[in-house]
């Protein structure tokens, strides 16, 4: 991603999430399947897996010309990622016009953070805390998860970069409540990384120029989420060459992954109203109640007073798009732990 290197310039050293609410099936859920697709993806129809296409920029872009987000839109483009930081100090310059102007122009956008490890104290958790002061918060609908960029191992053996990567990745995820991207190559990965299987629960975006239908998948991961193909693409917008990406799964599945439409679960009591409140716990004074059998919208997540549920005991609560909070012991999302941004 950075132009101080040649693209595609992953080097091997020698040349320079079970199911949480698994417990039990809800007859309901198979009959509400169309409505939970018209939540996510209100409007258009969704495009089909594997054909949405998108762009990653630095400074290097927009240095040849201001890039016309609405052309890039234009073109087929759905989703761009802008280069935030590298190491611990760098900010790209350009990321303050091509972060705004991809969201200005109702595109999903995302930020990266490019590694430079070393062997200093406490270099992962200062580069992670550089990105974040950078790229703002991780809570706005169409924001993707940060994305750290892996291509460099500053020197360090496999065992303490693994280390590092893990530090950083989990830095940004206790700030955010968002599961980091990583980006990176197949060579690198299985060099650098000594083909480390201990990152496949993070969404992999693969750097691999190849003629073949699809890329080499490295580190256990079963396949890739974002695919760059190509550094030389010609995408109207832009002035000269550009990164371009495929993500592999439908629009729908980008929308949820952006926060987009927000992350929709289904409220399952038993059949009883469930209360809402104006806080995270027992103790807020109840605003109002969601029949059993709704699908609702969570914009984050936060900790509060544990309440035992429909799917056992939990603290987690859950804010609702309109502002309300539920207890998450109620709530069927589908997945572990916070399933939305912490609040």
């Amino acid at each position: 991603m950075p132009r101080s290197l040649p693209r595609f310039t992953l080097r091997a050293r020698t040349a320079t999430a079970a199911t949480r609410r698994g417990r039990r099936a809800l007859t309901t859920l198979a009959a509400l399947t169309t409505a939970v697709a018209a939540v996510l993806v209100p409007g258009s129809p969704a495009a089909a897996a594997g054909t949405i296409q998108g762009i990653d920029v630095s400074h290097y872009q927009s240095d040849s010309g201001a890039i016309s987000w609405a052309s890039v839109k234009d073109g087929g483009n759905m989703f761009a990622i802008a280069k935030a930081t590298e190491g611990v100090t760098y900010t790209d310059p350009g990321f303050s016009a091509n972060y705004g102007g991809a969201g200005s122009a109702g595109m999903i956008r995302g930020a990266y953070h490019f590694a430079r490890p070393d062997t200093s104290s406490g270099d992962a958790v200062n580069e992670a805390n550089h990105f974040l002061a950078v790229a703002g918060s991780y809570n706005p609908a169409g924001k993707l998860p940060p994305v750290l960029d892996l291509e460099t191992y500053g020197g360090l053996g496999v065992s303490a970069l693994v280390s590092w990567t893990k530090t950083w990745l989990t830095t940004v995820q206790n700030a955010t409540g968002r599961v980091p991207i990583i980006y990176t190559g197949p060579s690198f990965w299985q060099t650098s990384m000594g083909n480390s299987t201990a990152f496949a629960s993070y969404p992999l975006w693969i750097a691999h120029y190849t003629t073949a239908s699809s890329p080499t998948i490295p580190g256990g991961w079963s396949n890739y989420t974002f695919w760059q193909y190509t550094s030389s693409a010609s995408v109207p917008g832009v002035i000269g060459n550009v990164d371009r990406n495929k993500y592999r799964g439908s629009s729908a599945a980008l929308n949820k992954l952006a926060l987009k439409s927000g992350v929709t679960g289904l409220v399952n009591t038993g059949g009883a109203t469930l209360n809402t409140r104006s806080g995270p716990g027992t103790s807020y004074a109840v605003v109002g109640s969601i029949a059993d059998g709704t699908f609702v919208t969570i914009s984050c997540q936060k900790s509060g007073t544990s309440v035992s549920g429909t799917y056992g005991t939990t603290s987690l609560w859950d804010k609702l798009s309109n502002g309300q909070w539920v207890s998450d012991a109620y709530v069927l999302t589908g997945s572990s732990g916070l399933v939305a941004p912490a609040c």
